[in-house]
């Protein structure tokens, strides 16, 4: 039998995405180990983000500490391979034994990550321009799950809600106003029972939206068990002055981080259907959304 080779090993892993390489080297205990300690990992690190109010730099060292612990696996099956290159061949190392533990992999990483996707953490891109400047066009951001619960619904919470009960699609705001609040918009000012709201993150970028008058709104009392939630972008958003109050069963989280961004070129500004991708922001990266 030929000894394992080392680059096959490191090859194994990176086509695999999991610890395949230790098994072909020789190492089925090493490869368990290792799957598990991803996981734990992983799954600390989404806990941490949603959990605790992290620095940039905290965050970025948890996402990069991700993604080394991805290269060290691979690493180590090609030392792995090349220390065990003159050890005697274990029973498993077979063929069809690889390709059976690479399903085996492969389906505990997809339950791994329908499990922390539903109860910790979830990850999505925002498709528009209503949040910016806090959430940009095509950023990617982290909405906590784990500890999503209507009643810690506070005013200026960046929130993602369904639009229209279940299975609806999901949007991004920020929570305005409350259950049983007053809630008038005059001349793009907004008003609080009456009394102006200290509004720093709103912004009117863009031309008025066609046949709706978008700087005035109401008043009207927002129902028990609703929020009334506006972008920031006050031109591009079409929030609560157009579908109305959300009802808190259609809250779904809290959107806590930005873990990728770039840049867009835009032939028409006002058309973002047609933006090409360009340079990545990295100064955005690693942003608690605030």
């Amino acid at each position: 039998m030929k000894p394992p080779r080392p680059w096959l090993a490191a090859l194994l892993n990176l086509i695999a995405g999991s610890p395949i390489g230790q098994i072909y080297a020789g190492d089925l205990r090493r490869s368990v180990v290792i799957w598990f300690l991803g996981i734990f990992l992983l799954v600390s690190a989404a806990i941490a983000v949603v959990t605790f109010e992290l620095s940039r730099i905290v965050m970025l060292v948890l996402l990069g500490g991700v993604l080394l612990y991805q290269i060290a696996y691979v690493i180590d099956a090609f030392f792995v391979a090349r220390r065990n290159g003159t050890s005697p061949r274990k029973s498993y190392q077979k063929w069809w034994f690889y390709i059976a533990m690479a399903i085996v992999f492969y389906s505990a990483n997809y339950l791994s990550a329908v499990t922390i996707k539903t109860f910790v953490c979830e990850a999505f891109r925002v498709p528009s321009r209503s949040m910016s400047p806090t959430i940009l066009h095509e950023d990617r951001i982290l909405v906590d799950r784990l500890w999503a619960n209507p009643k810690t619904i506070k005013r200026y919470d960046v929130v993602v809600f369904r639009s229209n009960g279940m299975d609806s699609p999901l949007y991004v705001m920020r929570v305005i106003g409350l259950p049983g609040e007053k809630i008038e918009i005059r001349n793009r000012v907004v008003y609080i029972n009456d009394e102006k709201l200290d509004d720093p993150k709103a912004i009117h970028d863009g031309p008025q939206i066609p046949g709706f008058d978008i700087e005035n709104y109401g008043p009207k009392t927002i129902p028990e068990g609703h929020f009334f939630a506006l972008g920031d972008n006050r031109m591009r958003s079409k929030d609560s002055r157009f579908v109305g109050t959300i009802p808190l069963t259609d809250y779904y989280g809290h959107a806590r981080w930005i873990f990728f961004s770039r840049d867009f070129e835009l032939s028409d500004e006002q058309d973002i259907s047609e933006a090409v991708p360009g340079t990545i922001r990295w100064d955005r990266i690693g942003l608690r959304i605030q």
